[in-house]
């Protein structure tokens, strides 16, 4: 039987139904994967997703993908359909007059390393949530990466426990011009670079797995 793998994080993470077989969760043949990657989505709601479904139906390993720490979260009441209940600043069209109004005034007010560390704040307790739980994962800071020059020395020195777990090769950062293309939802359509990146999550998690059943068989 394959093992649950569950993906979560913002566009750099989710499948495109018209692009089918060509995202690096696609290319994963080993895993049964549960793709919950939104685009758009902030950090929090990453981890709010995350939560909720791990209490629910905990997955034998998870894949995250973390993002711009300057989105801001509106409920959205169904208005965009029944399964969605929030939107961010970055869904642009589907903005009210009084959420564009509150994310230009989130933008000229905000402090970038005040929510730069918030966000640090909230990747480091999601990781070692999972690490208590004793769930293998992958990560990758992804849009996040441009970031980490702002975060305290001591949130750099909690994430490096983590070090082993971190997916070495940034799909987001490599190409950074991809940021702005909406075709396809996943933004990069080089698959060359979805091939690798689907590489470095299998080699991050089996390493993972197999650590697991050396543990075991030592007991």
């Amino acid at each position: 039987m394959k093992k649950k793998l569950l993906v979560v994080g913002d566009s750099f993470m989710c499948q495109d139904t018209r692009y089918p077989g060509q995202h690096w969760s696609e290319l994963l043949p080993a895993f049964d994967v549960i793709n919950f990657g939104r685009a758009g989505w902030s950090n929090c709601l990453i981890a709010l997703t995350l939560m909720e479904y791990v209490s629910i139906n905990p997955p034998d390993a998870v894949v995250l993908g973390f993002t711009d720490p300057l989105r801001l979260e509106f409920a959205a009441h169904g208005r965009h359909g029944p399964d969605k209940d929030w939107i961010t600043s970055n869904h642009t069209g589907a903005l009210t007059a009084d959420e564009k109004l509150c994310r230009d005034y989130f933008t000229v007010t905000r402090d970038l390393r005040l929510e730069v560390n918030k966000s640090a704040m909230l990747i480091n307790n999601l990781l070692g949530m999972l690490k208590s739980l004793q769930i293998p994962f992958a990560f990758n800071y992804m849009m996040f990466e441009s970031f980490l020059p702002q975060i305290t020395e001591l949130q750099h020195q909690r994430l490096s426990q983590f070090q082993t777990q971190q997916i070495t090769y940034n799909l987001a950062m490599d190409d950074r011009d991809s940021w702005s293309k909406s075709d396809p939802m996943f933004h990069v359509h080089d698959m060359n670079k979805q091939n690798k990146f689907a590489m470095h999550v299998g080699k991050v998690l089996t390493l993972q797995f197999e650590s697991s059943t050396i543990k075991k068989c030592e007991y």
